[in-house]
């Protein structure tokens, strides 16, 4: 049997972008091990920004919050 791919494209906020690529057979099992395949790489590199934004948006935040937020105890500083 011949090979077929299954491909996927993720587009970062910048314009670039990453291409995911498995290559299968062409029957219904092969297929979808390279489905399952493309979307835990695609997941793996999401999780990884996520948690990269989270880490800028906290380091922002730390910047721009100069009195203590109504919330946060002062109590033990």
């Amino acid at each position: 049997m011949a090979a077929c791919e299954v491909r996927a494209e993720l587009k970062y906020r910048d314009g670039t972008s990453k291409e995911f690529l498995q290559r299968c057979e062409k029957n219904l099992q092969s297929v979808l091990a390279a489905v399952r395949a493309v979307g835990m790489e695609v997941s793996a590199l999401l999780t990884e920004l996520v948690s990269q934004e989270r880490a800028t948006a906290a380091a922002a935040a730390v910047f721009e919050n100069t009195e203590p937020d109504a919330n946060y105890n002062t109590q033990y500083k």
